[in-house]
């Protein structure tokens, strides 16, 4: 597979991404579909006394962070490995990760090979939008799992409005949207033979209804591509969402899937 995976530079947009993060309910909303599903999955079997983790495209580890905090993993049965092409974001995540497994956290920029070993559970959490061959990613990621072990990812379709602002501010420019979405996904999981369980799941975004906070959101969606377009066209794609309150707030969903290996 490809050795470098994102197609955006999550570097230059860190105070967008915060941004994001700090009006939105979609981390909060993951962890606990996530957890759902875990509980789940392990309730069927006794839960083994150590466990093999990968987050890939862990970013600063906030999520992997909430992540763990609700599943509650004992420090000591943790091994934990962290993919993350920033550099500032993968040195961040070591340093709030270490405290939740007891070996010291392995970060990388790329995949390990299949060679240094096999996991018993892979998270990628809205990141496979950005990756440039996302058959091979999947596949690749697949091919890691232990026997038993579960691959979980979230990833948003057309019926999501932050989806459905890419494919607006792309026809501006007379570009596809560049990047994947959900139904891509479901493509490629057809093509290689795998029929996860998926789930949709719900979540909110909402800020105070200023230029500059428009702007912050439209910059973590399009990164570059916001200076390629009209910014008062894009300030205007965000006019559906205000609200009386001088808010602009969204109701969205997505989709979790969840592969497991025999």
């Amino acid at each position: 597979m490809a050795k470098a995976f994102s197609t955006k530079d999550f570097g230059v947009i860190q105070e967008q991404y915060s941004f994001f993060e700090t009006h939105s309910t979609e981390a909060a909303a993951d962890v606990a579909a996530y957890d759902g599903v875990l509980r789940n999955l392990w309730s069927e079997k006794p839960r083994a006394s150590s466990l093999r983790m990968l987050d890939f495209g862990c970013g600063p580890g906030g999520f992997t962070a909430r992540f763990l905090q609700q599943l509650n993993f004992p420090r000591e049965m943790l091994a934990l490995s962290l993919v993350e092409p920033v550099d500032v974001y993968r040195e961040t995540a070591v340093r709030q990760l270490s405290a939740y497994a007891v070996e010291e956290v392995h970060a990388t920029a790329t995949l390990p090979d299949v060679a240094e070993g096999r996991f018993d559970l892979i998270l990628s959490n809205h990141v496979l939008y950005y990756v440039p061959a996302l058959e091979d990613t999947v596949a690749g990621l697949l091919s890691k799992l232990s026997p038993g072990g579960v691959f979980l990812t979230s990833l948003a379709g057309s019926d999501n409005t932050l989806i459905q602002l890419w494919h607006a501010s792309f026809e501006i420019l007379g570009k596809r949207v560049p990047y994947n979405i959900r139904e891509d996904l479901e493509r490629v999981f057809a093509a290689i033979g795998v029929t996860p369980s998926r789930q949709k799941v719900h979540y909110t975004l909402e800020f105070a209804d200023t230029d500059a906070n428009r702007e912050s959101l439209l910059r973590f969606l399009l990164s570059d591509y916001f200076e390629q377009l009209p910014r008062q066209t894009l300030l205007d794609l965000l006019n559906p969402f205000a609200t009386a309150e001088g808010k602009v707030s969204m109701r969205m969903q997505h989709d979790q899937f969840c592969c497991q290996q025999p």
